[in-house]
C-alpha cells in the first residue's frame, strides 16, 4: 500500500520562512498575525482626528495650553536675543484719545504706568488743555530720560490748545536740546511771529543756526536779542560771545571783537576778564585788527536835557546822529544807509525798539566810523526801516562806544580810544 497524505479534516502544516526544523506554526496563525498593526494604525487616526476636533472646539480650559504652545512658536529677534511680543498681546492704553488729540505716539507702557504721570495724564484726559498739567507731565518725562515725549507732548499740547506760545517755546528748547535743530527753528520762529517781544525763543533759534552753520541768520538773532532787552547789563555773557562766534566764523576777526568788548563796556569794572582779553587780543591777531581798531579822543557837548546830538561819518558819509550810551548798535536810517553803503547781511530783518516804538531792521558792518577826532572800524550797525527822529541820520550806539572809555559828565562825553585788550 502506498501512503497518501489525508485531506480534508486536518490542516495543512508547512514550515516557516524563517522556521527551523521542528516548527510547526501554522500558515493560519501567520494571515491573523498581519491584521494586528493595521489595526493600530487605525485607532492612532482615529484618535488623531478626535483630538483635533476637540481642539478646534476647545471650551476656556484651553487656554493656559493655547498660551504654552505659542510660547514656542514667537521668533526670537536676532538684534535682542530675546522672544518678540505677539501682537495680539498689546493691551490698549486707557490714553489712546489723549494720544490722538495731541498726536503723538503711545508712552511706553512702564513710563505711562508710573503713579505721577499716570495721574498726570489722567488730569490731562480730562482736562487737555491744563497748562499746568502738562507742564508737569513734561518735566516727569524728562526725569524719566524721556526727552522727546516730553518735547512732543508740549508740541501736541501747543497745536490743540489755544494761547500757548510757552508750550511752543518750551518744546524748542527741548528740541535744540535733542539737537533736532530745524524743528528748534520751526518752533521758536512760530513763537516768535506771534510773539516777537518774547526773548528766549531768539536765544534757541539764534544756537540752533549756529549748530547749523547758519552764521549770518545766528548773528541776526543776537542782534534782535540784545535791542529787545530794556537793560543790556542782564543779557547773559554768551549771547555776546556766541555772537562773537559766529562773526568769527563768518572770518570776520576783527568785527567779532565788537560783541565782546561790548559786553565789557556795560560793566567794565566787573566784566574785564582775563578770559574775554585774551579772546579780544587772539581776535585782533587773527585779522591785524590792532592798527584799525580805535584811535583819538573827544569831548562831545551834552544839551541840557542830557541829549548828545553830533556829526560823524559813516564809510566817509556825513550825517547828524545821537550819542546814545543805551543803544546796543551803531543805527543807521535807511536813507542814510543807502549813501554811506555799509556792507548789508543777506538775511532776513530783525526787529528792534526804538523810541518811536518797533521796527523791522536789517543787520550790517560799518568799515569806519569817524566823530570829532576820534574814529573806529568795522563796527556792527543795524539798517532801521522807519524814522527815528527828525533831522537825525541815525544813532552812535554801544557797538561803537565800546571801542572807548566814555566819561558822562553834565554838559559832556568824554571819549578816550582803548587799545585791543583794555
Amino acid at each position: 500500500m502506498t501512503d497518501e497524505p489525508e485531506t480534508g479534516s486536518r490542516t495543512t502544516t508547512a514550515p516557516l520562512p524563517d522556521g527551523k526544523p521542528g516548527d510547526h506554526r501554522t500558515a493560519e496563525f501567520i494571515e491573523r498575525g498581519s491584521v494586528l498593526p493595521r489595526i493600530f494604525l487605525g485607532l492612532i487616526m482615529a484618535a488623531a482626528i478626535v483630538g483635533g476636533g476637540i481642539y478646534l472646539l476647545r471650551p476656556d480650559w484651553a487656554a493656559p495650553v493655547d498660551q504654552v504652545i505659542q510660547s514656542f512658536r514667537t521668533p526670537v529677534r536676532a538684534d535682542l536675543g530675546r522672544p518678540a511680543p505677539a501682537e495680539d498681546a498689546r493691551v490698549e492704553s486707557r490714553f489712546v484719545g489723549l494720544y490722538q488729540r495731541y498726536r503723538i505716539p503711545p508712552l511706553p507702557t512702564d513710563v505711562e504706568s508710573g503713579a505721577k504721570l499716570n495721574a498726570l495724564l489722567a488730569g490731562l484726559q480730562k482736562e487737555p488743555c491744563d497748562k499746568q498739567t502738562v507742564f508737569q507731565a513734561s518735566v516727569v518725562l524728562q526725569e524719566r530720560r524721556e526727552t522727546r515725549a516730553a518735547a512732543d507732548m508740549l508740541n501736541g499740547f501747543a497745536d490743540s490748545c489755544p494761547e500757548s506760545s510757552a508750550e511752543r517755546a518750551r518744546a524748542g528748547e527741548l528740541y535744540y536740546l535733542l539737537g533736532d535743530y530745524e524743528k528748534a527753528i520751526r518752533l521758536s520762529s512760530d513763537v516768535i511771529d506771534r510773539r516777537p517781544e518774547v526773548q528766549k525763543p531768539y536765544v534757541i533759534r539764534a544756537r540752533s543756526e549756529q549748530a547749523l552753520k547758519r552764521y549770518a541768520a545766528s548773528i541776526d538773532d543776537y542782534t534782535t536779542l540784545i535791542r529787545l532787552m530794556p537793560d543790556a547789563k542782564l543779557i547773559m555773557s554768551d549771547v555776546f560771545t556766541s555772537m562773537s562766534d559766529s562773526y568769527e566764523k563768518l572770518d570776520r576777526p576783527c568785527e567779532a571783537i565788537g560783541p565782546i568788548q561790548t559786553y565789557i563796556a556795560l560793566d567794565s569794572e566787573k566784566r574785564s576778564t582775563q578770559p574775554l582779553l585774551r579772546r579780544i587780543a587772539a581776535l585782533a591777531a587773527k585779522g591785524n585788527c590792532t592798527q584799525v581798531y580805535a584811535t583819538g579822543t573827544a569831548r562831545i557837548p551834552r544839551r541840557s536835557n542830557g541829549v548828545s546830538t553830533a556829526k560823524a561819518q559813516i564809510n566817509g558819509v556825513t550825517g547828524t546822529f545821537i550819542v546814545d550810551t543805551g543803544a546796543s548798535f551803531v543805527t543807521l536810517t535807511r536813507s542814510f544807509a543807502d549813501r554811506a553803503k555799509p556792507q548789508m547781511f543777506k538775511t532776513d530783518p530783525v526787529e528792534m525798539q526804538t523810541a518811536n516804538g518797533t521796527t523791522s531792521a536789517t543787520l550790517a558792518t560799518v568799515d569806519r566810523v569817524k566823530l570829532a577826532s576820534v574814529s573806529a572800524s568795522s563796527v556792527p550797525a543795524v539798517i532801521a526801516e522807519k524814522s527815528l527822529g527828525d533831522g537825525v541820520d541815525g544813532l552812535l550806539g554801544m557797538s561803537f562806544l565800546s571801542c572807548f572809555t566814555v566819561v558822562i559828565e553834565d554838559r559832556e562825553i568824554q571819549l578816550k580810544a582803548k587799545t585791543l585788550g583794555e
